[in-house]
């Protein structure tokens, strides 16, 4: 019975060694193999915020698009989307109107402004960019949701705000540019500047055939027996514009704005491909005059007191007599 135990102790014990040697090494292995920090296993990415560009007011989240001294020859709705959170809605080629909607919301919950003078917001609806030309701003400031409080203006979309085009020299000048499909452009401007007082105008128009190749179903999308290419008819514009702005400083910290701007336009209302309306036109004038005046001081005590006025005409005549939009006539 002795050996029997004895036996058994001596077989029990010789089992334990490796088994301590195999848990001492598979200690070591595990505290090698541990981070000194404790790690999750979900990840994020973190998105930059876009710095905010704007002349007004740092905080806010406001980008700047600089349009004067660019040499290749571009439109409203190709340099908006040069700013972040912004989508061009538009109804045609050159010359239609167009609108833009900031962070997805409607083009009317967009608020417009040229200078420190608000010509359109949520309670007029949409406005039409195309009406107002690249030649009379210096650029423009797009404002996502909150906007500074010196523009005592906002919407739930944003701010879209054009900066009058101005100068500090006396120059005279001329720009003519053209493209594909009749489109042309020119204008003449001229720049007057004194200790006081500074001045500029513009003056020009534009056009285009816009007679586009497209293919027509002929409205039975599936019988591809009668498609065919066309060309757009009808679809022309011819706009003229004037702008003029002139500043005169009142005081070390105060000076007076007096903006302008006016367009006329004549365009063809195409319709749809299927159904092309030949006859169609449209005849659209708008006028906005604002008178401000600006008291201004930075500092320990920075304040801002402003007076401005203003006028804005517009009119849209439709004139459709054969009635080939569908929206009234014969």
């Amino acid at each position: 019975m002795e050996q029997v135990g004895k036996s058994r102790i001596e077989r029990a014990g010789g089992s334990t060694l490796p088994l301590g040697v195999g848990l001492c090494t598979l200690v070591a292995v595990a505290a090698s193999t541990a981070p000194a920090s404790a790690q999750f296993g979900s990840t994020a990415q973190v998105t930059r915020p876009i710095p905010a560009t704007n002349s007004l007011d740092a905080t806010a989240a406001g980008s700047e698009v600089l349009v004067r001294d660019r040499i290749v020859a571009q439109t409203t709705d190709q340099l908006l989307l040069e700013s972040a959170g912004t989508r061009v809605v538009s109804e045609g080629a050159a010359g239609s109107p167009f609108c833009v909607r900031l962070r997805g919301v409607a083009c009317d919950q967009t608020a417009v402004m040229l200078g420190d003078v608000p010509i359109s917001g949520p309670d007029t609806g949409s406005f039409d960019l195309s009406l107002v030309p690249l030649e009379a701003i210096e650029g423009f400031e797009v404002f996502r949701g909150g906007t500074p409080a010196w523009l005592n203006e906002g919407a739930i979309g944003g701010v879209l705000r054009f900066r009058p085009r101005k100068y500090e020299e006396t120059e005279v000048g001329a720009r003519l540019t053209g493209g594909s499909f009749g489109a042309w452009r020119a204008n003449v401007f001229g720049a007057a500047s004194s200790e006081k007082v500074s001045f500029f105008g513009t003056a020009g128009g534009a056009g285009a055939r816009n007679d586009y190749p497209y293919f027509d179903d002929n409205a039975t999308l599936f019988d591809p027996t009668d498609d065919l290419e066309r060309r757009r008819q009808n679809a022309d514009f011819l706009e003229g514009f004037g702008f003029a702005n002139m500043r005169t400083q009142t005081s070390e910290s105060s000076h007076l704005d007096l903006v302008f701007l006016g367009l006329g336009r004549e365009r063809g209302e195409p319709g749809l491909g299927a159904t092309p309306a030949l006859q169609a036109r449209t005849n659209t004038t708008r006028l906005i005059g604002s008178a401000s005046w600006l008291q201004e001081k930075d500092g320990s005590h920075p304040y801002r007191l402003q007076v401005l006025a203003n006028y804005d005409y517009g009119r849209n005549r439709l004139n459709d007599a054969l009635g080939e939009l569908g929206r009234g006539g014969p």
